[in-house]
């Protein structure tokens, strides 16, 4: 089994080459694919959805007037609910499940008890509700028997500004704290468990390395990076023996599409190397040539 967890909206990892998906790739190789969303961003009016069999998106607006972006529902919720479409699954059929939780995202309010447990903080409140919601599938997992079997896959596409460079959320600025994200991945037996990487993965690698897992070919990448190159590649020999991984031919870009109406920040593009400093090449003064965060 495969499962998929994600903070926050995700484009890049779900979208594959030639409108491939890591969804579509394992039903064709005979997995259950079965995903459940808690945000409208991620409604299947997007394309999101394609290749899952089972697609939970019912995400309604709480008030009349509210912005698209703080259209959600809560993990535990979502959690629930694809909790459920585990169940029905045939035992010893494979499946691919995809857990999206919108925590921690603006307007930032978490549940209770966190609301009080972290007053004052409501982001940390925000994370410690979506750590409950990730602890409540394990024990689901564990208590099924699929946890040691399974590979799990933990990731963000992006991080928070919180006044950082004077960015309060995020989608404009390339710095660190929005750039660096957090990938776990837990390989069924859990082999290599606790060991902590500090080379450099991409987003983009996730794909490859699922499929490498599951015997098939590793797509490439498609459209290419910004410099024109193929820059996706497996880590499947990494994470199952330590292996060394394939040399970067080129570096790891990440892309701001452009700034709210309220900026006049034009949108640029950074490069990451394995050291994880790099070059941020904007079109604003805010952003130096050479930035270390």
């Amino acid at each position: 089994a495969f499962l998929f967890m994600e903070f926050g909206s995700i484009i890049i990892v779900v979208f594959g080459h030639l409108g491939a998906t890591i969804a579509s790739f394992l039903a064709a190789r005979g997995y259950a694919t079965g995903g459940a969303v808690s945000a409208f961003v991620l409604d299947h009016s997007t394309g999101v959805a394609a290749g899952f069999g089972f697609y939970e998106d019912h995400v309604e607006a709480r008030e009349s007037g509210q912005a698209i972006g703080e259209v959600q529902r809560s993990g535990t919720e979502t959690e629930r609910l694809l909790e459920h479409w585990i169940d029905e699954q045939p035992p010893g059929k494979p499946f691919f499940a995809f857990l999206h939780l919108y925590e921690p995202h603006a307007p930032y309010a978490p549940p209770e008890p966190f609301a009080s447990r972290y007053a004052g903080r409501p982001y940390d409140g925000e994370i410690a509700a979506a750590d409950a919601a990730v602890g409540s599938l394990i024990a689901f997992l564990k208590a099924k028997d699929l946890y040691e079997k399974s590979l799990i896959v933990f990731l963000s596409d992006h991080g928070e500004g919180l006044g950082e460079h004077g960015e309060d959320e995020h989608g404009i600025f390339l710095y660190r704290e929005a750039i660096r994200v957090p990938l776990l991945v837990k390989l069924p037996g859990s082999r290599g468990g606790g060991r902590r990487e500090p080379r450099a993965a991409s987003l983009v690698d996730v794909f490859p390395t699922i499929a490498g897992m599951t015997g098939g070919s590793v797509p490439p990448a498609d459209p290419p990076v910004s410099d024109g190159s193929t820059a996706r590649r497996s880590t499947r020999a990494f994470i199952l023996a330590g292996a060394t991984w394939p040399p970067w031919r080129t570096a790891a870009t990440t892309t701001s599409t452009g700034p709210g109406p309220s900026s006049t920040t034009g949108p640029g593009t950074r490069r990451k190397r394995p050291t994880w400093r790099g070059t941020c090449r904007r079109r604003s003064a805010r952003c130096g040539s050479r930035s270390p965060r």
